[in-house]
């Protein structure tokens, strides 16, 4: 503004510019002094060191957060407990702690040849998994086996992975999606398929990374049983 005196320094954190301390004086004539400026400087520096102190503070937390799903994860897969609700378990601590409320848990099934959901989540609540696709119609199934890595699908209502199954599988309300493929002996055996149905939601590195870890303890939890179940069948034909 006119007759208005302004002075600007930079907030520093780590040699790079985070942001900018403004301030305006309209006294006539004011003009801000070497000692102004210092005074500003120092109070820039405060204000990056607190800054950055809060971030470091929300990440400890996060990873406070995230350790401690991890472990209640690998709790109840140690558990014992029924399989459906380990099933729920698993996919209901991942969805809370991206704070999501819509997912599948999907497994591959030898004798039918189809992917069928073994827990699902709606609105935040367990619902009777019916979903039941065809591995010939099961283009992210297709995807997974030619590339078994996480993929997240953006716009589900009109990507071509996803369009076909919008209805059974929910994604007429997801605005983007992440699967994290179950790699069992070097072969799809299942996925977990979390959609995001707030606007603007983004999938990144760390949200596949903690669901990688999951995968990662239900892929074992899943050979364990394997194993279990060959050794008694042995067992009984002795």
């Amino acid at each position: 503004h006119q007759g208005t005196a302004l002075a600007i320094v930079p907030v520093l954190l780590r040699n790079e510019i985070i942001g900018l301390l403004e301030v305006y004086d309209d006294a006539p004539g004011r003009q801000f002094s070497q000692e102004d400026i210092s005074l500003l400087d120092s109070i820039a520096l405060q204000a990056a060191n607190a800054i950055e102190n809060a971030r470091l503070f929300a990440q400890t937390q996060r990873t406070l957060v995230q350790t401690q799903t991890l472990h209640q994860i690998s709790r109840a897969l140690a558990a014992g407990l029924d399989e459906q609700v380990t099933f729920e378990t698993v996919l209901g601590e991942y969805l809370k702690l991206l704070n999501l409320d819509q997912g599948s848990l999907m497994l591959y099934d030898q004798a039918t040849g189809a992917n069928v959901a073994r827990a699902r989540y709606i609105d935040g609540q367990p619902v009777e998994p019916k979903l039941v696709l065809a591995q010939q119609q099961d283009l992210i199934y297709k995807t997974l086996c030619e590339q078994p890595v996480p993929l997240v699908i953006d716009r589900p209502k009109t990507n071509p992975l996803t369009k076909e199954h919008k209805q059974t599988r929910g994604q007429h309300k997801a605005t983007a999606m992440l699967v994290i493929p179950l790699v069992m002996r070097d072969k799809i055996a299942g996925s977990l398929v979390i959609d995001a149905t707030r606007p603007g939601y983004v999938f990144g590195q760390n949200e596949t990374e903690l669901g990688q870890s999951i995968a990662d303890q239900l892929i074992i939890w899943l050979e364990n049983r394997r194993l279990l179940a060959e050794t008694r069948q042995r067992s009984e034909l002795l």
